[in-house]
């Protein structure tokens, strides 16, 4: 069947209203929601497409309401409210595109009683709010970051196929041109209704479904042992300017069908969320062993202690990451992981006598990456993180 020249959305795509705070999946990493929640509304998959073949106008206004040449979009959306499947058809003048290359289901991934997911349930499941409160006792502003999950749907089962049929014409008899587009396949799926607390089943385009990641339980055993040990991780970066991270990993939580690995990115210093994607190498398992000072060895019944000073740092190379914990002039405390080390030195006078402060000059990715100075005698604890920085950055 010929298609017409779309650039953007095609069925499988998932799109928003123009109102939506999202402009394209990263956002969910990015955007925090804050304010009334339920007024925000639910990203969406194209399930069918309609050419517009002529325009129309209102009746008491005159302005064009529907515009010849443009698309009409059946919009699926899952509601946890109602516990089903929901669509309309929108204009394509009030959606926006989040996401076109997506991956969906194939032929290959059409079995009884397989696993597939709605293809809006990652960004879904991404979304947070945050929320200020006022501590009273020290006038902080505290902010409180949660999930946002009315529109995240469960994990469905394929029970059965169907043919896509339309009961109105694809083509344009007088014109020969695509007055429709609609899903190649039809998949029957049954999931658990919440709110209606029953089973319940469901058909749904093939291209508004993906395939829920296979994770076996072995993998899940491995990362649970790590979390035990306390073994350190490295895998992709969540951020858009490192390739690879290290984690601390502390909870394997599961979400929608999705297993996610939390932990603490020791690089940007947060706590994170990792999808695991079950795909092999996606971790790497380091041995915990990285250099760190101070050093603190028994030998013969004697503690031997190798403390914080320029002459200990220099035998470390400058090319990987050092975590520090710093002591600012304050006295407050703070966990920093700066790159392109080099070392400086200040003098001062002090009760009348001129003195030399020794500093380590870096890159501190705590404050976006920009230059800072940290007295080395305010360096608490250092860790030396055995990734070169220069072939980590993106």
């Amino acid at each position: 069947m010929p298609t017409p020249k779309l650039s953007l959305p095609k069925i499988g795509s998932i799109v928003a209203l123009n109102s939506h705070p999202f402009f394209q999946r990263s956002d969910k990493d990015t955007t925090f929601i804050s304010g009334d929640q339920a007024i925000l509304s639910p990203l969406m998959v194209v399930a069918e497409i309609l050419t517009e073949s002529k325009s129309a106008y209102d009746e008491s206004t005159g302005t064009e309401i529907i515009k010849k040449g443009t698309f009409q979009y059946k919009c699926i959306w899952y509601s946890s409210k109602s516990g089903h499947f929901e669509e309309s058809w929108i204009s394509s003048r009030l959606i926006k595109l989040i996401e076109t290359d997506t991956i969906s289901l194939g032929s290959k991934d059409l079995e009884y009683g397989a696993l597939v997911t709605f293809k809006t349930v990652s960004i879904e499941l991404s979304k947070k709010k945050m929320s200020l409160n006022a501590d009273t006792s020290s006038q902080k502003l505290n902010r409180t970051i949660t999930g946002i999950l009315p529109f995240t749907s469960p994990v469905l089962q394929i029970i059965g196929f169907l043919k896509s049929e339309s009961k109105e014409p694809l083509i344009d008899i007088k014109t020969g041109e695509v007055r429709r587009i609609i899903s190649s396949q039809l998949v029957k799926c049954k999931f658990f209704n919440f709110p209606a607390d029953k089973f319940s089943d469901v058909v749904l385009p093939i291209e508004v479904l993906q395939k829920s990641y296979e994770i076996s339980s072995t993998l899940l055993v491995t990362l649970n042992k790590a979390i035990a040990d306390k073994t350190f991780l490295m895998t992709a970066s969540q951020s858009p300017r490192f390739k690879e991270t290290f984690i601390k990993p502390r909870h394997i939580v599961y979400k929608a069908g999705c297993y996610f690995l939390d932990g603490i990115d020791y690089l940007e210093n947060r706590t994170v969320e990792v999808l695991i994607e079950g795909k092999e190498n996606q971790f790497q398992f380091l041995d915990n062993k990285f250099d760190h000072l101070p050093n603190f060895t028994l030998e013969k019944d004697k503690l031997n202690i190798i403390g914080i000073g320029k002459k200990e740092l220099e035998i470390f190379s400058k090319k990987i990451y050092w975590r520090i914990k710093y002591k600012d002039v304050s006295d407050n405390f703070s966990i920093r992981t700066i790159y392109e080390v080099s070392f400086f030195a200040n003098s001062k006078t002090e009760n009348g006598r001129p003195i030399s402060i020794d500093y380590l000059k870096a890159k501190c990715i705590l404050s976006n990456c920009e230059e800072r100075f940290f007295r080395i005698d305010r360096i608490q604890s250092i860790k030396f993180l055995d990734i070169d920085f220069q072939e980590n950055i993106k």
